[in-house]
């Protein structure tokens, strides 16, 4: 299969379990370890895909940690989830994180998630052919102000046949975005022993006009109550 074709297919199968399969599995007193375990098995479950990396799954406090491992830590009420996972489809990769939680997270989670996603939302159109890599990263950085510290990592990276390649999207970056190219946008929030929070898209540049987005489930929070039913909050 052509390699676009391939990475879209690749999202779309992990779009379809973030949106039908994810939401069942938040529960209270579900461990990381058991959802990493699920997950996994639902990203290889028809046998045509398999894990563009080890998912992250990391729940409240351990979201604050970039590339936190499962452990035996229980999701409680009131806490948020951090998932990142990716599939490979024909040998190309897709790469997505989305926010959860289980019941309403904090004011202040609210509040932080709002802002990130705003400063997400506001960049992307600004991801297009001739795009230079440190000023998309400098934008986010300019609009999070005083919460600029907390974005520990950079805004994002190519994708391929392996699921970090070039182009770098960084504060020192010297890239510039090229028609073709496979990204993510990735901005986080990191606040130790509180939560992480972060929101990525894959996406393509296209000569001329806005990207496409490979990645098409809802950035807004989902929200699981004690019944199951999803809500999405900005």
């Amino acid at each position: 299969m052509e390699k676009l074709q391939a990475m879209r297919q690749a999202a779309l199968h992990v779009d379809h379990i973030l949106l039908e399969k994810v939401p069942s599995w938040i529960v209270e007193g579900v461990t990381e370890q058991m959802f990493f375990d699920q997950l996994c098995s639902e990203i290889q479950a028809k046998g045509r895909y398999g894990l563009s990396f080890d998912p992250i799954i990391a729940f409240g406090a351990g979201g604050a940690e970039p590339h936190h491992e499962p452990t035996d830590t229980a999701l409680k009420s009131g806490e948020s989830i951090l998932l990142d996972c990716g599939a490979v489809f024909d040998g190309w990769c897709s790469d997505c994180t989305r926010m959860f939680s289980l019941g309403l997270p904090s004011s202040s989670f609210q509040q932080k998630f709002t802002k990130l996603l705003t400063a997400h939302e506001l960049v992307l159109p600004r991801f297009i052919a001739g795009a230079k890599c440190s000023e998309l990263d400098g934008n986010v950085r300019t609009f999070l102000q005083e919460d600029a510290p907390f974005f520990i990592h950079t805004l994002g990276h190519g994708v391929g046949a392996e699921v970090h390649t070039d182009p770098r999207i960084g504060k020192d970056s010297s890239a510039v975005l090229q028609a073709g190219d496979v990204v993510t946008c990735e901005p986080g929030l990191y606040f130790p022993g509180e939560y992480g929070i972060r929101i990525e898209d894959q996406l393509l540049i296209r000569d001329g006009g806005a990207p496409e987005f490979f990645t098409n489930c809802p950035r807004e929070l989902a929200i699981i109550d004690a019944w199951g039913k999803v809500t999405y909050q900005q």
